[in-house]
């Protein structure tokens, strides 16, 4: 089964479905996902793998082919340090324009799932 779905515009320019896959850690997006990063890029979708900064990041975005964007998350709770990882969040999501984002930790399902209700348009999967 294939999900080659893609969108074209006025101009001729091909858009494949956004899916934004965000973990706390980046050893989650390595370890717990593995490979379907890959499988979803075959689908026809474009990954973009959301998690904090470090070498384990760049290791996913080489061994899955995806891109990776850095935002700061901890796994404990930190209002401040949450307060800014939100409006990162938020201005990558207003960048990207996601179909849809999926979490896989519990901080980075918290932080999708206030930003996702405030637009309201993303559809909301957490794992």
């Amino acid at each position: 089964m294939s999900f080659k779905h893609y969108t074209t515009s006025n101009q001729g320019i091909i858009s494949f479905p956004k899916l934004i896959r965000i973990t706390t850690v980046p050893v989650s997006l390595a370890g717990l996902i593995r490979g379907q990063h890959r499988f979803m890029t075959q689908q026809g979708f474009e990954v973009v793998g959301v998690s904090s900064s470090g070498k384990d990041l760049e290791e996913v975005s080489k061994s899955e082919g995806i891109r990776t964007e850095a935002v700061e998350m901890t796994r404990t709770l930190s209002p401040l340090k949450d307060l800014k990882s939100l409006w990162q969040f938020y201005r990558l999501c207003r960048r990207e324009k996601p179909t849809i984002v999926h979490s896989h930790t519990p901080k980075a399902g918290d932080l999708k799932y206030q930003k996702t209700t405030e637009r309201n348009n993303n559809p909301l999967l957490s794992a």
